[in-house]
């Protein structure tokens, strides 16, 4: 995460932190107890809004904003599918 902050370019900053959620939403799928909600849900608002800040004409944004909406997507479905752990990872 450190080294995601650091990243000067916004369009590779959001998709390292997009990676990083992605990362996380594995490990909370394998059930490691270190993966909490709130971390998940810090991590998905921490997406939106730097993907919020983004030059929509910059190369890479349309790539960084996709891979953002299918995983929210993803854990929608998962919420949707009756998975109650993913229904409390609150999103936008």
């Amino acid at each position: 995460m450190k080294i995601a902050e650091a990243v000067l370019d916004t369009v590779i900053n959001a998709k390292l932190f997009v990676d990083v959620l992605n990362e996380y939403l594995y490990f909370y799928a394998q059930e490691c107890p270190k993966i909490e909600t709130k971390y998940l849900t810090g991590l998905v608002a921490l997406c939106n809004q730097n993907i919020s800040e983004l030059d929509q004409d910059k190369e890479g944004t349309a790539a960084v904003v996709l891979h953002f909406k299918n995983t929210v997507k993803f854990i929608a479905s998962k919420a949707k599918s009756g998975d109650k752990r993913y229904s409390a990872i609150d999103l936008p």
